[in-house]
C-alpha cells in the first residue's frame, strides 16, 4: 500500500513540476520585447563591434554601449548589458547580425534544442543503462537550467554537450581528445576550472595536457587575430562589469564568490580580494581532490569536478547549472546498473546475485576503471534528486541555501570513504 502511495505522490510531483516550469517558461518567452533583455543582445553587441571593424575596442564599455543602442534601434537603450565573452563568441554570432535581435533570440532557442538532442544521443551511447534517447531528452528538456538558457538567450547547451563528450572520451581512454574538447570550454572561460580536476582523475596526464594545449593554443591565436590587443583588457573588463548595474546578480549566483559578495562579513573586501580568496580555496580543494580521488574513480571524480567547477566559478547563474545534467546521468545510470563492486574485497556479491548464480560473484582483484565500494542506490537517488531540483531554489531570489548544498554534497563526496556511499565504476 505504501509503495503505491509513494508512486502516486511521485507521479503527482513530477506532473506538477513539468507543468509548472513549462508554463512559467512560456510566460517569459511570449512577453513582448523579452529578447531585448536577453544575453542575445550582449552577443550581438560584440558581433556588431567586430563587424564594424572596431575589434580593438571590443572591451571598451563606451563602445559597447554605442553599438548596443544601434542593435536595439529604434527602441531606446539606457543601460548596458555588456559583452563579457571571449572575442571568438562575438565572431560566431556575426551571421546573427543580419537577422536582428528578435529572430536571433528564437533561432538560438531552436539551436539549443538541437544541441540538447545531440546531447541525448551521445548520452545514450555513453551510458549502458540509458539507451532511450527520447527519455534523456525529455528529462533534460524540462530541467530548469535548460529552460532558463532558452529564456535568457544563452548557448550553454553546447557546452553541456562538450562536457559529456569529455566524460565519454575519458571513459574510453581517449584522453588526448578529452583534452582537445576541454579546450572548447574557452567559450566560457570559467568552465575551464574543471581542467585541473580532470588532470588528476586520469592516468595518462601527458596526453591530456597535449590535447588541452593544442586546443588552448588554437583559441588563443584565434582570439588574438579577432581582437588584437583588446584581449589584454579582457580580465580587467570582466571584474569591472561584475556588478549589479551591469546585470550581474551575486544574490542569484550559485558560486562561492556570489556568497562572499552577499555576506556582511566580507562585503568590504574588494572584488580582486574576493577573487583571491576564491582562488585560494579552489587551490586547496584541488590539492585535496588530487589526494582523495583515485585515477580509476572516474564517475565519482567527474561528479565532484563538475560541482566544484560551478562552485568556484566567479560567475555562474541558473543556466550554468545545466552542466549538472552530466553528473545526474552518471548517477541515474549507476542506479539502474545495480552493481556492487568492492575495492577491499575480492569475494563480494553483486546486488543481482541469486543463490547458485556464481557468475555474479566478484572473484578477482578489481580491474582499472572498476574501483568503487558497495553501491547504495538509495543515497544515489537522494543526490540525484538534489542535483535535479537544486536550481529551483532560484525562486527564493537568494541562492545562499543552494551554495551551501553544493558545498556539502561536493566535499562530502570527495572526503567520504564510506562503503555505504561509493559509486560503481562499471557503467
Amino acid at each position: 500500500m505504501w509503495i503505491y502511495f509513494k508512486r502516486a505522490l511521485l507521479t503527482f510531483f513530477l506532473i506538477s513540476y513539468i507543468s509548472g516550469v513549462t508554463l512559467y517558461s512560456l510566460f517569459f518567452i511570449v512577453i513582448p520585447g523579452v529578447y531585448n533583455g536577453s544575453d542575445v543582445m550582449s552577443f550581438l553587441t560584440g558581433a556588431e563591434i567586430i563587424k564594424s571593424g572596431n575589434s580593438e575596442k571590443l572591451f571598451d564599455r563606451a563602445t559597447q554601449f554605442y553599438y548596443q543602442r544601434q542593435v536595439v534601434y529604434p527602441e531606446a537603450r539606457f543601460w548596458l548589458l555588456p559583452f563579457r565573452s571571449p572575442p571568438i563568441v562575438a565572431y560566431l554570432f556575426l551571421p546573427f547580425t543580419f537577422i536582428g535581435v528578435k529572430v536571433s533570440y528564437y533561432l538560438l532557442a531552436v539551436i539549443n534544442i538541437i544541441f540538447l538532442l545531440l546531447f541525448a544521443h551521445v548520452a545514450s551511447q555513453t551510458f549502458n543503462k540509458l539507451k532511450i534517447t527520447y527519455l534523456i531528452f525529455l528529462a533534460a528538456c524540462v530541467y530548469w537550467p535548460f529552460l532558463t538558457a532558452s529564456i535568457y538567450g544563452q548557448f550553454t547547451p553546447l557546452l553541456l554537450l562538450v562536457l559529456l563528450v569529455i566524460f565519454k572520451n575519458i571513459k574510453v581512454k581517449h584522453v588526448f581528445l578529452a583534452g582537445v574538447f576541454t579546450g572548447i570550454l574557452f567559450l566560457k572561460p570559467q568552465y575551464l576550472l574543471i581542467a585541473p580536476f580532470v588532470f588528476f582523475m586520469i592516468k595518462d596526464r601527458q596526453k591530456y595536457l597535449q590535447g588541452l594545449l593544442v586546443s588552448a593554443l588554437f583559441f588563443l591565436v584565434v582570439n588574438l587575430v579577432i581582437s588584437g590587443r583588446a584581449l589584454l583588457d579582457y580580465p580587467a573588463f570582466l571584474v569591472a562589469t561584475e556588478k549589479i548595474s551591469y546585470g550581474s546578480r551575486p544574490f542569484q549566483m550559485f558560486t562561492l564568490y556570489g556568497l562572499f559578495k552577499t555576506s556582511p562579513f566580507v562585503r568590504n573586501i574588494s572584488d580582486w580580494g574576493l577573487i583571491g580568496i576564491n582562488f585560494f580555496i579552489y587551490t586547496l580543494t584541488l590539492f585535496l581532490f588530487s589526494r582523495k580521488i583515485r585515477p580509476a574513480e572516474i564517475n565519482k571524480g567527474f561528479i565532484i569536478a563538475t560541482l566544484f567547477t560551478i562552485l568556484f566559478s566567479v560567475h555562474a547563474l541558473t543556466h550554468d547549472l545545466i552542466l549538472l545534467l552530466v553528473p545526474i546521468l552518471i548517477l541515474w545510470n549507476g542506479i539502474l546498473s545495480k552493481k556492487a563492486i568492492s575495492s577491499y574485497s575480492n569475494f563480494e556479491k553483486t546486488l543481482d546475485y541469486q543463490p547458485g548464480d556464481e557468475s555474479n560473484l566478484i572473484c578477482r582483484p578489481p580491474l582499472e576503471g572498476n574501483r568503487g565500494l558497495l553501491v547504495r542506490g538509495g543515497r544515489h537517488k537522494i543526490i540525484l534528486f538534489i542535483l535535479y531540483f537544486l536550481p529551483l531554489i532560484i525562486f527564493l531570489n537568494n541562492t545562499f541555501i543552494a551554495v551551501l548544498i553544493i558545498v556539502a554534497v561536493s566535499y562530502f563526496l570527495m572526503l567520504s570513504r564510506s562503503k555505504k556511499f561509493a559509486l560503481a565504476e562499471q557503467n
